[in-house]
């Protein structure tokens, strides 16, 4: 039986997890009282399409539980899983910086690329140890 200690798991991954968790909260509880309340209660936009961003909303919600689990699960096993989560952190990161520029917003009023990067550099961390 192999027992898992503090030698035995990549830390950065861990807290990348941890981290990762973290976000998928924040997202839940912030982002519904933000973002999916006054999608609701508008009636700009037809029914369908409200249904269709309140969906958007529950993938957001799912990819972030998944990237803490993978990050989990690369904290405990060899291999590019921790990599490939990292790349896509960074990615997810670089597309909200982007789409914030774009329309002209300043990037500290769309701030997820933050958070997003942070778990990159911790996933990158976690790789190169």
């Amino acid at each position: 039986m192999v027992f898992l200690t503090i030698e035995t798991i990549n830390i950065s991954y861990a807290v990348a997890s941890a981290w990762m968790i973290f976000m998928c909260l924040l997202h839940i509880l912030k982002g519904g009282a933000v973002y999916v309340r006054p999608l609701f209660v508008q009636t700009e936009l037809r029914l369908p399409v409200r249904v269709g961003l309140y969906f958007c909303w529950h993938l957001v919600s799912l990819m972030l539980g998944f990237m803490a689990a993978l990050f989990a699960l690369a904290a405990y096993a060899d291999g590019n899983l921790g990599l490939l989560i990292s790349l896509f952190a960074f990615a997810c990161g670089g597309l909200n910086l982007l789409l914030a520029l774009r329309f002209g917003l300043f990037p500290w009023r769309l701030p997820q690329w933050v958070l997003f990067f942070v778990a990159a550099a911790l996933g990158f961390t976690g790789h190169a140890i």
